[in-house]
């Protein structure tokens, strides 16, 4: 089973982005290399100790409220999201700076 699909999709916007490796983002988060590495090949499920961590490398709060939408999305059923909070599935939608 492949987990953190939407979470890992975003994670390597990250890395692009900032030009970082899967290395860097484990020290700036304080995990081990080879837990972001099954973090973002899906081996390994996101718990809640990890996105607090991955949360310390990201800067900018808007990172962070994508994270979390992305995670959130992958840990809960689409369904239940739309009833409760509709806008975190609407792809448009802008993350609150």
């Amino acid at each position: 089973m492949r987990h953190n699909r939407r979470s890992a999709h975003y994670l390597f916007e990250i890395l692009d982005e900032r030009g970082w490796t899967e290395r860097t983002l484990a020290e700036r988060a304080g995990l081990a290399g080879s837990v972001v590495s099954t973090h973002l090949s899906g081996q390994r499920v996101i718990h809640r100790h990890h996105l607090n961590a991955y949360f310390k490398a990201l800067d900018h709060p808007s990172e962070r409220v994508m994270l979390l939408r992305a995670w959130l999305r992958d840990k809960i059923d689409t369904s239940i999201i739309s009833r409760a909070l509709p806008s975190l599935l609407n792809a448009n939608s802008e993350a609150p700076k």
